[in-house]
């Protein structure tokens, strides 16, 4: 009989390196098993870059939306202030109390306030509904948005005098939504891409 004919000369498949179907079926499942790894890896190199990608966008767009939030906020606060300065300087808390009552108009506004130029409490509105408690004196200068909503104060001035502080707080649903949004399609864009 003929000896058997040397295949693949690998001691660690077959003894003595002969073909046979084990050997060959052996040497085809290495072979895949090597692809194998390499589309993982790749798989994987890929699958991170876009979770980098997705991520670093992510924040651009909220740091853009929150920026966009306290312009918002200080726009409504400096219209307010406007058309308040005359009623807090005469001290007309009634004609004041109606100044904010436009604010029903805005939806996402919770509450404002109007402060005297002593910081006492002179006029406020709360959104229907809303359960905020306004603060009896002045708060703080300042804009800041955090959890969903944007809370702010700036003086009120008359020509170049002050004569009291307007604070105001906002909700911001519309920023959670559309983060969410933004989230799902990152998401349903890198399942596809994978």
């Amino acid at each position: 009989p003929r000896p058997p004919r040397r295949c693949f000369p690998d001691a660690r498949l077959r003894p003595g390196g002969f073909c046979g179907a084990a050997s060959i079926r052996m040497n085809l499942v290495r072979a895949r098993s090597i692809r194998g790894k390499l589309n993982v890896v790749l798989a994987l190199a890929t699958g991170t870059a876009l979770v980098l990608s997705a991520v670093a966008l992510l924040l651009v767009y909220l740091r853009h939306e929150l920026a966009d939030i306290r312009e918002e906020l200080q726009t409504q606060a400096e219209v307010i202030a406007v058309f308040s300065a005359p009623t807090l300087a005469a001290g007309d808390a009634g004609a004041a109390q109606q100044r904010l009552g436009v604010l029903r108009a805005r939806r996402g506004v919770e509450a404002a306030a109007l402060y005297d130029d002593s910081g006492r409490l002179f006029a406020s509105y709360r959104g229907e509904g809303a359960d905020v408690d306004v603060p009896q004196r002045s708060p703080a200068m300042g804009m800041k948005a955090a959890g969903g909503r944007a809370v702010g104060a700036r003086p009120v001035l008359l020509g170049r005098d002050q004569v009291g502080t307007i604070w105001l707080q906002m909700r911001h649903d519309r920023f959670r939504r559309q983060a969410y949004e933004y989230v799902g399609i990152l998401l349903v864009t890198m399942a596809g891409s994978l």
